[in-house]
């Protein structure tokens, strides 16, 4: 297929109109800019929606150097031959591995499928001889054919000048992650004696439907892109999109370069930074020396940086971007026997704090512990807990140590204050030697406009301020800090010492959608909301049922048994009333008789929220009439208001309606009942206990008889005046 390209005119279309037409546009390079190439390391993924999908691909991987690209200069020496290029590699420059590639032993486990059996991580080809029992994969294998070329000419090549591209084309057969390695070409700006810096100069991906036509939204991504900027003096700019998962959902960030510049650089995407030094910048080798990184390259002490979120060259549409407000909220800290302490040492009890919240975001969580207790807490120096968050309820265990297992904490009680920062994601940035103009951060959401965000860094390990670009630059701006607070960041560094000497740092920055914090909690013995934590100290006696009571306030004679005047250490509730034993002592209702006051409301139904008070709208339990217009609590419909006495049962026909008085003595005369019948409720002086239904029947009678015979008189008495 032969497809008509203009690049300089592609490149206007990219930044003018974006994001309207850039989707459906090839994916690439031309994302990355023509100063950098793409290390041979690098595995490049394109994400398929479907089987029948279609790839088209090439690179400018012929074994030739690149022309230039305007005024600037890609290569040494344009079209000439590189001197040193993978003989392994030649007529199969790409390699391409299908979402589940089948395992082979021996290229004929390969041949009959057309593909060949691989070595996956060398992109050699397999020799069972030298692999010690493991296995290759079978991969398709295919030529990328320059000017130079013999054949095919053209046939998987291109480059910033070429106007007619021909790419290889492949039809996807499942849906998922497909992988390509290129084998890349050897650096020749920037010198390299050892001729181990090879990138691929320029490549490009089309993705189509089944019908041929370009699909809509970002396909290309990468674990960790690692670059190389052509020349010392080379600066890059451009957007990464990196889809952060927020339980079902993903929150989308954008991450924004402006003219940064180094060699070789690795960009990745986390949740952590740096993985033994989380939340800081960090020397790539070695620890620092006083705020500084020391000049000694070795790579058994690289530091880790994990590869946890994929960073696209486009936004990956495919992707549902729905980030829920977050919340959090019932936080609890618990210890064995359900209390806010721990005594961390050693004997297996109590040495373990449980601290449990609700969260509708991922993120991640923080422990803070004002350990010199000034009234603050210093993001750098009194974090003692950092774990991943998500949605849901979910549980973390803390040892009483700082965030080192080998470094418990002194004995004292600390007050707390416990962070989450939703959908934080951190982008720890290896050997960029200068960041001048900075990064910065937007969330993506469909159909409007980016938001900007916040970013966040501690440099103190690395920096001094001595180092700093200008006043406007910060050795540390973390959450919470009062000029962090600001609509956004932008982050900004110059490596130390550079350009003199050269020490790779990791540069970690971060962000997140919102910082929510909570500083009070509860725990399962605590009365009243906590604000402290307590280390050190005895154990406390067990509380097995975390009523509220040790075993021993519970089994007085320590028997097993329940006796009289006991609870049990196995219920916490004993008399089963909604009420825990500790909130019955607490509140004088006995802890044996599930209605403590015989009114016939249980003492829970009472005293709702179990704090032995009588609030408003509750009844006090250990009062069998709590407005005292003589009936009991469980039998009147109002028995907050004696002015409004009603003895039917709750929930019987008529209850709820006032039985009406009359006169002085006091005495009910009657209410209406159901269809209109008036019923007598106590009338004594009647002679009528009004218990039975023949009973109800007379003085229902009566009532009526009465009524009538006093309407009548007045009605003669106001004829006669």
């Amino acid at each position: 297929m032969s497809r008509h390209i203009n690049k300089p005119f592609k490149l206007i279309i990219v930044v003018i109109l974006w994001p309207t037409l850039s989707l459906a546009l090839p994916e690439g390079t031309i994302h990355l800019g023509p100063q950098q190439g793409v290390d041979r390391k690098t595995i490049i993924r394109v994400h398929i929606e479907a089987a029948g999908e279609q790839i088209e691909f090439c690179t400018s991987d012929d074994g030739y150097q690149e022309p230039q690209f305007g005024d600037l200069s890609i290569d040494l020496n344009p079209g000439e031959p590189h001197q040193t290029v993978s003989d392994t590699r030649r007529r199969r420059e790409i390699i391409v591995y299908e979402p589940e590639p089948t395992p082979c032993s021996f290229q004929r486990d390969c041949s009959m499928m057309g593909k060949q059996c691989v070595d996956r991580a060398t992109g050699e080809e397999f020799n069972p001889a030298l692999e010690n029992g493991a296995q290759g994969v079978c991969a398709s294998v295919f030529a990328v054919s320059g000017p130079n070329a013999t054949a095919d000419i053209g046939l998987g090549y291109c480059d910033w000048t070429t106007e007619n591209i021909t790419p290889h084309r492949l039809v996807a057969d499942s849906d998922g992650i497909w992988e390509f390695d290129f084998v890349g070409e050897p650096e020749t700006l920037i010198p390299d004696p050892n001729g181990i810096q090879a990138n691929t100069r320029y490549f490009q991906f089309n993705v189509l439907d089944g019908n041929g036509e370009a699909v809509d939204g970002g396909r290309v991504h990468s674990p960790s892109w690692l670059l190389n900027l052509h020349a010392q003096s080379a600066t890059a700019s451009g957007t990464f999109y990196i889809p952060r998962p927020n339980g079902e959902d993903y929150t989308l960030w954008m991450l924004d370069y402006s003219a940064w510049s180094g060699g070789l650089y690795l960009l990745q995407a986390n949740s952590m930074g740096v993985e033994n030094h989380k939340d800081q910048s960090w020397c790539l080798y070695f620890d620092p020396n006083e705020e500084r990184c020391v000049e000694r390259l070795d790579a058994a002490r690289a530091e880790l940086v994990s590869t946890e979120f994929d960073l696209y060259l486009n936004p990956p549409t495919h992707l549902d971007f729905e980030t829920p407000d977050p919340t959090i909220a019932e936080l609890t800290f618990n210890d064995q026997v359900g209390t806010n302490s721990i005594s961390p040492n050693g004997d297996g009890v109590q040495d373990d704090l449980v601290m449990s919240l609700s969260s509708t975001t991922s993120g991640i969580i923080r422990l803070f512990l004002d350990l010199n207790q000034d009234g603050a807490f210093d993001p750098a120096d009194e974090l003692v807990l950092r774990r991943d968050l998500e949605p849901g309820e979910t549980r973390f265990r803390w040892n009483g140590h700082r965030l080192s297992e080998n470094d418990p904490l002194p004995d004292g009680t600390y007050r707390f204050l416990v962070t989450v920062g939703a959908a934080e994601l951190h982008t720890p940035l290896t050997g960029i030697e200068q960041n001048l103009e900075g990064i910065g951060f937007r969330q993506y959401r469909p159909d409007v406009d980016p938001v900007p965000a916040a970013a966040y860094w501690n440099d103190t390990s690395v920096r001094t301020d001595d180092h700093l670009i200008d006043g406007n630059d910060r050795l540390q701006n973390l959450p919470g800090d009062e000029l962090a607070e600001a609509e956004a960041s932008i982050r900004r560094w110059r490596q130390p010492e550079f350009p003199e000497r050269n020490i790779p740092i990791v540069f970690d920055t971060w962000t997140q959608s919102a910082w929510l914090t909570l500083s009070e909690a509860s725990c399962d013995r605590c009365p009243n909301p906590i604000g402290e934590i307590r280390i050190g100290g005895e154990d406390e006696p067990p509380d097995s049922d975390r009523d509220g009571l040790t075993d021993d306030e519970e089994d007085i004679n320590g028997n097993g048994q329940l006796d009289p005047g006991e609870t049990s250490p196995n219920d916490p509730d004993t008399d089963d009333d909604g009420l825990t034993d500790a909130q019955e002592r607490a509140g004088g209702t006995d802890p044996r008789a599930a209605d403590s006051d015989s009114d016939g409301l249980a003492d829970g139904q009472e005293d709702t929220n179990g704090n032995g008070i009588q609030d408003d709208g509750e009844t006090d339990p250990n009062n069998p009439d709590t407005d005292g217009d003589g009936i009991l609590d469980g039998q009147d419909a109002f028995p907050l208001n004696p002015s409004r006495p009603d003895a039917d049962p709750p929930g019987s026909s008529d209850a709820g309606t006032t039985d009406t008085m009359t006169g002085p003595s006091g005495r009910y005369q009657g209410d209406m009942g159901t269809a209109g019948k008036t019923r007598l409720l106590e009338f004594d002086t009647l002679g009528c206990d009004c218990s039975t239904s023949s009973d109800w029947q007379k003085s229902h009678s009566v009532l009526l008889t009465m009524l009538f015979s006093f309407h009548f008189l007045r009605r003669r008495r106001n004829q006669r005046r």
